[in-house]
């Protein structure tokens, strides 16, 4: 097999869930979702270096245990030679933000790992086997495999290319100083769902993937801000009253519709260009373990 000597790059981009439906719990454990989603221009840097010894992941800005990196276990699920291969993080997308940090690195190091196994001459890995791999890794790491705009399905391991043009909207993100787990997310989903004599809810009829498509497709900023949703949003909000203040925090500057991302604590505020939301994100007094970026979608690379 052929040495491989030459380091490279790749940007682990942020992803955002335009509309996100949560229905019952599957055969497999887990919700049944309905989700439109994007890429961001926000990424983490994931380089991809020869060194001598065995495989390695070093992650700057997180403290978490090699191992138990998700970038790390993305390299044992794939198999296959990786000894020589040092993969290291430079976070820049927070932890427990709903913005698939730890799923997207896992996604680039799958991608990254492929290539490497190609210019080593061990054939191509397709998209359908990274896909499957990333499946068991979690349930967001399979869309963060594809870049640009995309259609979430099953329990997160259907995902579909959409073709829509990159607005050139902005996105102000704030996350307060609280964080919170996907699964006590998801518990505090189901309290309510049970409160509500929700149990077996179907998804279909709250899924608006198709209109949030044409009003990015169709340039409608108006229409596409009265379209996106999160159904992690009243739970989330309702337990976390910092949260709940970023939605106020965001529209007192400026921004013209606030959605929580994924199942997070951040809370993405809408603009109609990047330089607008970078105004905005200045005039955000952030307190003690607050975070806080400007961003616009991207198409990935």
């Amino acid at each position: 097999m052929a040495a491989w000597t030459r380091a490279f790059h790749l940007k682990a981009r942020a992803k955002l869930n335009l509309g996100l439906s949560l229905g019952s719990v599957q055969a497999n454990g887990l919700h049944e979702v309905r989700s439109f989603g994007t890429s961001l221009a926000l990424a983490d840097d994931v380089w991809f270096e020869p060194h001598d010894g065995t495989f390695r992941v070093v992650c700057e800005g997180i403290d978490l245990p090699e191992r138990e990196n998700l970038a790390f276990r993305a390299g044992e699920a794939l198999g296959g030679d990786t000894d020589g291969i040092r993969i290291r993080i430079e976070k820049c997308i927070p932890a427990q933000a709903g913005l698939g940090g730890g799923s997207t690195d896992a996604a680039a190091t799958l991608l990254g790992l492929a290539r490497i196994a190609r210019e080593r001459g061990a054939g191509e890995i397709e998209e359908s086997a990274l896909v499957a791999v990333a499946a068991k890794l979690g349930s967001d790491v399979p869309a963060c495999l594809i870049p640009g705009f995309k259609r979430i399905a099953g329990t997160g391991e259907v995902v579909r290319r959409e073709e829509v043009a990159r607005p050139s909207w902005g996105v102000a993100l704030l996350k307060p100083a609280v964080s919170l787990s996907t699964a006590i997310a998801y518990r505090l989903f189901d309290e309510r769902e049970r409160a509500l004599e929700r149990v077996s809810k179907s998804v279909d009829a709250r899924d608006n993937a198709d209109q949030i498509a044409e009003s990015i497709h169709a340039g409608r900023y108006t229409d596409f801000c009265g379209l996106v949703h999160n159904d992690f949003d009243t739970v989330v909000s309702g337990s976390l009253p910092d949260v709940a203040h970023a939605h106020d925090r965001l529209r007192s500057v400026g921004a013209d519709a606030t959605l929580l991302c994924g199942s997070g604590t951040t809370v993405a505020g809408f603009f109609q260009s990047v330089t607008d939301a970078e105004a905005a994100t200045s005039r955000i007094a952030l307190g003690a373990g607050e975070w806080s970026a400007a961003t616009g979608f991207s198409d990935g690379g």
